[in-house]
């Protein structure tokens, strides 16, 4: 078994069928970074940077840190991650019924931070890539930006649903489908523009 959290990335990357430079790119960090990873020279990992690993080499951060359990999750669990970046699982039972995206507006936003998750059923066409009508979204809520996720916003009574980079109180939406141009906020700026509903933690797909 390696002895190592960054053994044990690169023997799950490489059971995935991924190169550095693909895994690098799912993560949205340059390719030296997985490298620094892999061969113990960035030792301090965090772990949403450990659970965002497992999740799109189809393992657990479990493993990843202790060695514990599967290297990869059963080929039924796996074999949907293919097209998106998203952990993909069917939502947990016992969640509350599923929200439409149109039924968020000014009057429910407070029924939807009263919960810590809710499903929401995707129904606009320009969200965010590989995000397409009819997918589900498990939404961890949340009133703060997460960085390198999807977030849910809202803004002038529609849904906006973006990938979301942070660096030094500067926030940028990266392009959703048509856009050639990324939103750049301060947080101060975001927060007064926009209300943050959450971001987006697992995605159950239509698309095969």
């Amino acid at each position: 078994m390696p002895d190592s959290i960054g053994a044990r990335i690169k023997a799950c990357r490489e059971a995935k069928g991924y190169s550095q430079a693909r895994l690098a790119r799912a993560l949205d960090v340059d390719r030296s970074t997985i490298f620094r990873y892999e061969k113990g020279v960035t030792e301090k990992i965090s772990l949403s940077t450990l659970e965002k690993i497992a999740h799109i080499l189809d393992t657990t951060h479990e493993y990843l840190c202790y060695g514990k359990g599967p290297i990869l999750r059963t080929e039924a669990e796996t074999a949907s991650t293919e097209s998106t970046p998203f952990y993909m699982r069917s939502p947990a039972p016992g969640y509350e019924n599923v929200r439409k995206e149109s039924e968020l507006n000014e009057q429910t936003l407070s029924q939807y931070h009263r919960s810590s998750r809710f499903i929401m059923r995707v129904e606009s066409e320009d969200l965010s890539p590989r995000i397409v009508p009819g997918d589900l979204l498990t939404i961890v809520v949340s009133y703060e930006i997460q960085n390198k996720y999807v977030n849910l916003l809202y803004m002038d009574g529609r849904v906006l649903l973006r990938r979301v980079t942070c660096e030094n109180n500067v926030v940028t939406l990266m392009p959703n489908k048509g856009s050639l141009y990324s939103d750049i906020y301060t947080i101060e700026e975001l927060k007064k523009k926009m209300k943050i509903i959450g971001y987006a933690e697992k995605l159950e797909s239509t698309k095969p």
